[in-house]
């Protein structure tokens, strides 16, 4: 459920006003070619989702910059979606 509807209206304001800040600075990271959103198939625990999503990088995207972040899937518990920005 998306939980901005339990926030007090000057709150929405405040929550999306960080969003957009944090959306620049990832954009100012790196001029990104690739934005990938991933979820496992399994009930990954967060450790589980860092170690294989690194994992798959340095084996299969080796030289390649990115960035991720993990965060829970709020249609399953424990299950992580991951995304990534990859530059050349």
């Amino acid at each position: 459920m998306n939980q901005a509807r339990n926030l007090e209206p000057q709150n929405r304001v405040r929550a999306a006003r960080l969003n957009v800040e944090m959306g620049d600075w990832v954009h100012s990271l790196a001029p990104w070619q690739v934005i990938s959103h991933m979820t496992f198939s399994w009930e990954a625990s967060i450790y589980s989702a860092q170690r294989c999503y690194e994992k798959f990088m340095r084996t299969e995207m080796w030289g390649v910059s990115y960035f991720y972040a993990l965060e829970q899937n709020p249609g399953r518990d424990g299950s992580m979606s991951m995304r990534f920005g990859a530059t050349a």
